[in-house]
């Protein structure tokens, strides 16, 4: 394909995902049609998704993988996996708790996860989608540093769920929910103690693994 074609296929495609960002917003997955997305996209006719997309759930998918902040850890995984617990599960962190930095995607995540609670059929499509795909990342790192010899040998699904727990309730409780919080409890101070302590769990001597240090990060949406 020509160089000009190419970057006129990669536009419409980012127009495409763009609209269906927007109308899964508003409507959600279940409820979007063709024609909403099209309309948001402003392109002429629905059919024409299908030239850039297999189906509304591969479109969703390009939604994810291109807004979502985990999902860019699935194009660093080989360097990922080179680095030491206390730098990957940081920047795993980080990656979690910038999920809502973004209003628009806040926004529609906040719309999907309320169709996945009243629809399992969804809830599973929106797991496959872009989470379990993460999760799946980090039980590989955990496992590949347990062999290593550097974490003590647990399941390692069971362990990157332990892990993530305190971030996604973090922003349930924070962004989705809007609850209030206590005033330390921001991206930089939880990332250090969650983990701090978990490495503290797993850890295969009898030291105790010093705080991370972290880089300053813009933490807007997350902050309580």
């Amino acid at each position: 394909m020509p160089r000009r074609r190419q970057d006129a296929y990669a536009e419409r495609r980012r127009q495409i995902i763009a609209g269906a960002l927007q109308v899964f917003s508003t409507k959600g997955f279940i409820g979007a049609t063709n024609k909403d997305i099209a309309l948001a996209a402003g392109i002429n006719s629905p059919g024409l998704i299908y030239h850039y997309f297999d189906s509304k759930e591969d479109l969703l998918r390009a939604v994810i993988e291109q807004h979502a902040p985990p999902m860019q850890l699935l194009a660093q995984a080989d360097e990922l996996m080179t680095l030491p617990p206390e730098q990957a599960l940081v920047r795993i962190a980080q990656a979690y708790l910038r999920v809502m930095d973004d209003p628009k995607l806040g926004a529609c995540m906040r719309v999907l996860i309320g169709e996945a609670m009243h629809s399992p059929e969804f809830g599973e499509l929106l797991g496959m989608a872009g989470p379990l795909r993460v999760l799946g990342l980090i039980a590989d790192y955990l496992q590949r540093k347990m062999d290593e010899g550097l974490l003590r040998p647990v399941e390692p699904t069971l362990a990157a769920r332990c892990f993530l727990g305190p971030f996604v309730l973090h922003l349930l409780t924070q962004t989705v929910l809007d609850l209030p919080g206590s005033p330390e409890v921001d991206a930089a101070s939880l990332t250090a103690a969650a983990v701090t302590i978990f490495l503290h769990g797993l850890q295969t001597g009898g030291r105790t693994p010093a705080a991370p240090k972290l880089r300053p990060t813009r933490a807007r949406g997350i902050s309580s």
